[in-house]
């Protein structure tokens, strides 16, 4: 089975039996599974839809993770305490204005 994170066209045909996307739109209503039609007039059937429809878990390959994960990486910085720098800079910003106004 493809991986993809929708079926394919072999795929919806063998679980509706039909070839034509109105047929299939048919069967996919009356099995009460969730699609779309796209653009060019094909059915799309999310993966997620048939496991849901049929209770099931489809063999998948976890998503992947985006991103850098910083934890337990020994030159890792922690997040900067943003509240207390603001705090910091209008503290300047108000002792400057008092200089000024002197």
């Amino acid at each position: 089975m493809d991986q993809s994170l929708t079926l394919t066209e072999a795929e919806l045909a063998d679980l509706t039996h039909k070839v034509r996307p109105s047929a299939q739109t048919r069967a996919l209503r009356g099995m009460g599974i969730e699609h779309r039609r796209r653009p060019g007039g094909s059915v799309a059937v999310l993966r997620i839809a048939l496991e849901d429809a049929f209770g099931i878990k489809l063999s998948r390959v976890p998503p992947k993770r985006f991103g850098i994960n910083w934890e337990g990486t020994p030159n890792a910085r922690p997040e900067p305490d943003w509240i207390t720098l603001l705090k910091a800079d209008e503290q300047r910003l108000r002792e400057k204005r008092k200089k000024t106004k002197r």
